[in-house]
Parts: C-alpha cells; structure tokens; sequence
C-alpha cells in the first residue's frame, strides 16, 4: 500500500501501475517523518511486542516501530511492492490482495493501517474491517475523508463512519493523538487529520497494558479539518456549496 497520503487502487494487483520507484521516493521520507513523531506517542499508550501494518507499503512505518524496540513486525500489502526497496526484512513482508484478505491464524499486540482503506472498493470496507480486528485488539487507523486530495480515493468516509464500523465489532474510539499532532509540521497533514485508536472493548478491561487507555473519553464524532487542508487543498468554493446537501443527508441519515 502506498503512502504519500495515499495507498493503493485495486488494479495495481494486476502488475499494471504507475507507482513507480520515483512515486515511492515522493512521500517516503515525509511518511519516516511523521512515524518517528507518531510512534513514540503510541508506544506510550501501549507497549506492543509485535505490530501488523496493513497497507505496509515498503515498510517505513514498520522500520520506525523496529527502531523503537518493537521485536515483531509484519507487513501486509499488494504483490506489485518491490521488494529491493523493503525497509523491513523480506521475511516479514506478506501478499495480499487487500480488497479480500485471507483469514490470519494469529493476533499481534497492535495492527496498523494508515491512509488506505480510502483506496478499496466501497463494497471491501467490512470484509477490511473484519480483517484488522482480527489481527490485534488495538488498531492505529486513518482514512480520507471525502473530497481529501490524493491518488484513487475511490471510498472516503467522515470519521463517524469508521467509528461505527468499528464499533458494531466492539471497539472504542479513542482521539490521545490529533491533539498533539495538529500543529506539528513534521508530522503530513493526513495522518494529524484522520488517525484514532480503536480499542477493543473487553481488551480495554481486562488486559494491564491498556491502563493508559482506561482514563481516555471515547472520541465524539466531530471532523476537524486540518486549515492547510482546507485552504491548501480543498476547493473552498466547491465545498461550501456542498455543506447544504451535506447536512440535509446527515439528519436524513439520523
């Protein structure tokens, strides 16, 4: 899965993609940027001895959470990753058509999957869903919101979208990281905008490692965006016009 804010589309599973070397060279150092700020921070809210990144791309963010004495990692993404470039060792990377994953024969302390669920077919997100749940009883996840610039966004949601799917799974959404990231450059805009831990329920109850989660309020369905985002990238324009039919959908919805 591809990072620059962006991931994947399902047709790069044939072999045919325009992700060459110089689009990873793009994004690769800003997505080691922002690991190396986020990272630590999740750390301090669990102390994981293996991590899955799903979506894993060539591995940066997996190569951050190894530097930080995580002693397992494993990567799952398209067979099209050149494996050259890995920053993981080959052995831990896995293929795998995201848009239908296979059934995992373990869980690992923490699973990962960053700015790409946004790039699946709409019809995947439960079956993706399902995946990531299966694989560890906490997920650091992101996902585009709609009309966030980027390559293939084919299934943007709100966040109270993802909240809910997770939620029907019996995992809590906790917000301990935009607050501290917002304002940090380092840091892509993406991931300050759109990254939350889901916590599973009875793991949040039972386990010790989750006592620094125990405290956190469950995040509230309220979408910030980023003002580089907006003014930068967005059409103001386009969206304001869009509010009208936005709200009429959601109380519709409610």
């Amino acid at each position: 899965m591809i990072r620059n804010g962006d991931s994947k589309v399902t047709e790069k599973q044939s072999g045919d993609t325009p992700y060459d070397g110089s689009f990873y060279d793009s994004f690769e150092e800003s997505s080691l940027h922002s690991a190396r700020v986020v990272v630590p921070m999740v750390l301090a809210c669990i102390r994981p001895n293996s991590v899955a990144d799903v979506g894993c791309g060539l591995g940066v963010w997996l190569s951050v959470f190894r530097e930080q004495g995580v002693s397992e990692v494993c990567g799952y993404d398209g067979d099209y990753v050149d494996r050259s470039r890995l920053r993981i060792p080959q052995e831990s990377f896995h293929p795998t058509d995201l848009s239908n994953p296979p059934a995992v024969e373990r869980r690992f302390d923490l699973a990962v999957s960053l700015e790409v669920a946004e790039h699946l077919q709409p019809s995947s997100s439960e079956r993706f869903a399902e995946f990531l749940v299966s694989l560890a009883p906490v997920l650091l996840f992101s996902a585009a919101i709609p009309e966030q610039p980027g390559t293939a966004h084919i299934n943007p949601h709100w966040h109270s979208y993802w909240h809910d799917l997770f939620a029907r799974r019996g995992y809590r959404a906790l917000d301990p990281l935009r607050a501290r990231l917002w304002h940090n450059e380092q840091v892509s805009l993406h991931y300050r905008q759109n990254v939350f831990l889901y916590v599973e329920e009875d793991w949040l109850a039972r386990d010790p490692r989750a006592a620094a989660l125990r405290g956190l309020p469950k995040a509230n369905c309220l979408t910030l965006i980023d003002e580089g985002v907006l003014m930068a990238n967005l059409s103001l324009r386009s969206s304001v016009l869009r509010l009208p039919r936005l709200l009429w959908q959601k109380i519709a919805h409610r």
